[in-house]
């Protein structure tokens, strides 16, 4: 009831060479050539918030039987999944559809306080470079592991341009210690657009992998 028009208003029906920016099956086969090697996984066919009451399991079952049949096309097994807008609904069908795992929301300590509050809380996190959540006991919900978000690496847009990059990579570096020294899960999260934005993204995840590497070389991680 939010959106005046058929949710696929925009999509062009075409394919890559009549509209390349809708359609990515040329950067699906770089990812599967890639060294190392990446997992595909599954954010729905039309990025549709699951928990919109709008959308019934039929709807929801929809969009993901469809990803996975595509994949089956190409090869690929899908087990793990992404909300849109990190909206958690419709799990059952994770599961029927062969899931083993989802990204379920930071579990943050200004994600209960009220509207304003939280923003300017999530802000101060971000700006200050706090540890972020890390997860050691991961839930099985509906037969399906939740992998909560650790930290979104944000792109240096908007506001979010007033913090440094030095915060990001000093919160990043902080939640891998703390995952290396517990035994935890840290869950680094963006989206491969956000590096379009901005070439700083680049060097804030080399100075983070180096410090995923140097973990690992030292057997912590």
């Amino acid at each position: 009831p939010w959106y005046d028009r058929p949710w696929h208003y925009h999509d062009p029906a075409g394919n890559r060479q009549s509209d390349p920016f809708w359609y990515g099956d040329d950067i699906l086969d770089l990812v599967r050539e890639a060294t190392p090697g990446h997992e595909v996984g599954c954010h729905t066919f039309s990025h549709l918030p699951l928990n919109d009451p709008a959308v019934s399991r039929d709807i929801a079952a929809s969009q993901i039987r469809s990803c996975c049949e595509l994949a089956t096309e190409q090869g690929l097994r899908l087990e793990s999944f992404v909300y849109p807008r990190n909206r958690v609904a419709h799990l059952d069908v994770l599961a029927q559809e062969g899931f083993t795992n989802y990204r379920g929301p930071e579990r943050s300590w200004y994600g209960g306080l009220p509207g304003p509050m939280a923003r300017a809380g999530h802000f101060a996190h971000r700006l200050l470079g706090m540890t972020p959540p890390v997860y050691r006991d991961l839930q099985v919900n509906s037969g399906v592991v939740n992998i909560p978000a650790s930290m979104f690496l944000m792109p240096p847009d908007g506001v979010r341009a007033m913090i440094p990059g030095r915060s990001r990579i000093r919160q990043a570096v902080r939640g891998l210690k703390n995952a290396a020294g517990s035994g935890a899960v840290f869950h680094l999260w963006f989206h491969p657009w956000n590096i379009g934005t901005s070439g700083a993204m680049l060097e804030w995840l080399d100075a983070i992998f180096g410090e995923v590497d140097r973990l690992r070389a030292e057997g912590s991680l």
